[in-house]
């Protein structure tokens, strides 16, 4: 089985660093790297947490004013150990004080998301990308596309579509960054209009939610015969994808079935699924991940479940740090059956803080 192109994304990321950044070189002791390890990975974010740290406390009023409550002191973070003390940013803060988090001016914002989603419930928050972070953005969905697609694919978007800068329009650009077409199709055509774009363009991979996917899916099945239209894979996001809903959409389709695990807080990709399909290989270019005792917020070890938490690494117009998503996961210790030997896995996301209840005593 292929290793995800993810790892090699990754590690050329980092390679690029180390040759353009001379600071990072002495940081990183060294001025090049043929093969990385994961120490590799793990000196690369830790030299980036940094980097972010600072310029949060510099940026944010948030986090300034954070960091100088609670005694935390930048230059004094020298490991994740350090890192844990920072209390966490939760979904709350952001509702309240969106405008505490903004590290640039509005007039450099390109992107203004104001959202209340079914994933981080809660009040309404308000989130800022600037125009470099848009480019990072579109960087990973490029590298998160190219592992279930080729140059030459046809990637049908239904996705909430008209805005520049949408996500429908950000993933159609990484399309066309690793040389494959996108069509962008929205959510509001019938699920039999959807599929005349398939046969139009020979659409070889469908992006949408799980619930459209399912509904194009069930409305179709008996009045057409899908496994024939060329599809290669179905790749689904924004809700969780039942075992059952996945063998289900194999048989009629098909085809593979890759499942997408993202968050507008986080830059909207945060993680794909490999060929192996048993957990999620997410962006260590960009993203700190820890998990969390939901109750107590201690650090858990590995396959350990507990809360994810989030540190968004390098953003520039709102840095997130050791952001509480409310999701449900572990990080597997065991090498993932891909060969990806560098990389690190989330495991099946499936549960919500909000919905775990305590039963007797």
């Amino acid at each position: 089985m292929e290793p995800i192109f993810l790892e090699q994304w990754l590690h050329n990321v980092i390679r690029i660093k180390l040759k353009e950044d001379p600071e990072y070189q002495r940081f990183a002791g060294k001025e090049s790297l043929e093969l990385i390890s994961r120490a590799d990975i793990d000196r690369y974010q830790l030299f980036n947490l940094r980097k972010t740290l600072a310029y949060a406390y510099d940026k944010s009023i948030f986090y300034r004013e954070l960091f100088d409550a609670n005694g935390i002191r930048v230059d004094a973070i020298n490991s994740l150990t350090d890192f844990f003390k920072i209390p966490f940013t939760n979904p709350s803060d952001i509702a309240e004080h969106p405008y505490h988090f903004a590290c640039v001016p509005l007039g450099d914002i390109a992107r203004i998301t104001t959202f209340t989603s079914s994933g981080t419930t809660g009040p309404q928050k308000r989130i800022f990308f600037s125009e470099q972070d848009l480019e990072k953005m579109i960087d990973f969905m490029a590298a998160g596309m190219r592992s279930v697609a080729s140059e030459g694919d046809v990637v049908q978007i239904m996705l909430p579509a008209g805005r520049p800068n949408d996500q429908a329009d950000l993933l159609s650009k990484g399309v066309q960054k690793i040389g494959g077409l996108p069509v962008i199709t929205g959510t509001t055509r019938s699920s039999e209009e959807q599929l005349r774009v398939v046969d139009e363009f020979k659409s070889t991979i469908l992006f949408a939610s799980v619930s459209r996917m399912n509904r194009i899916t069930q409305e179709t099945r008996y009045s057409h015969d899908l496994k024939v239209k060329g599809v290669k894979t179905l790749f689904v996001t924004s809700e969780y994808l039942p075992d059952s809903m996945r063998d289900q959409f194999k048989k009629i389709w098909n085809c593979d079935v890759h499942a997408h695990y993202g968050m507008t807080e986080l830059g909207l990709g945060v993680a794909v699924e490999c060929h192996a399909h048993d957990g999620f290989h997410f962006n260590e270019a960009d993203l700190l991940v820890e998990v969390i005792d939901p109750v107590t917020g201690a650090v858990l070890g590995d396959d350990a479940e507990g809360e994810l938490v989030f540190t968004v690494l390098g953003r520039e117009a709102m840095p997130l740090i050791r952001y509480r998503t409310h999701d449900i996961s572990r990080l597997v210790s065991r090498p993932c059956e891909c060969g990806a030997h560098t990389l690190k896995k989330l495991a099946k996301i499936n549960k919500r803080r909000e919905s775990i209840v305590k039963l007797g005593g």
